[in-house]
C-alpha cells in the first residue's frame, strides 16, 4: 500500500518532535522536569520512564497532528492533496527510529 502523506519524529531524553511535509506542520515539546528526572532513575523503580515510551509519545502526537490537519484542510487543500477524492482509508507512513514504538503503534 502506498502512503497518502508521511510524518517523521523523534524523542531524547530532554524533548521530542516531528514534522510532515506532505502536511506541512511540525511541532517540538520539551519534557518537563518530572519527565527528565524520571527517565533518570533506575530501571527497577516503578516511576522510571524509558526511551521507549517517550517514542511512542511523539508518535501519538504524530497521528494527533495528522488528524487535526486533516480536519483543518481547506476544500481547495483537500482537492490538491487528494485529486481522486479523499480516502476512505487514509495512510499515513510515521518513521521513527524505533522499532519498539513503531510496533506498538501498529
Amino acid at each position: 500500500r502506498e502512503a497518502h502523506f508521511d510524518a517523521t519524529g523523534d524523542a531524547s531524553l530532554i524533548s521530542g518532535g516531528a514534522y510532515s511535509r506532505t502536511l506541512g506542520f511540525w511541532f517540538q515539546i520539551q519534557w518537563g522536569p518530572c519527565i527528565v528526572r524520571c527517565t533518570r532513575l533506575p530501571l527497577a523503580d516503578p516511576l522510571y520512564i524509558h526511551i521507549n515510551t517517550l517514542e511512542f509519545l511523539v508518535l501519538i502526537l504524530e497521528v494527533t497532528a495528522v488528524v487535526q490537519c486533516l480536519r483543518d484542510m481547506t476544500d481547495e487543500e483537500r482537492q490538491s492533496l487528494f485529486p481522486a477524492g479523499f480516502p476512505v482509508l487514509p495512510i499515513l507512513l510515521a518513521q521513527c527510529d524505533n522499532k519498539s514504538a513503531l510496533s506498538w503503534l501498529l
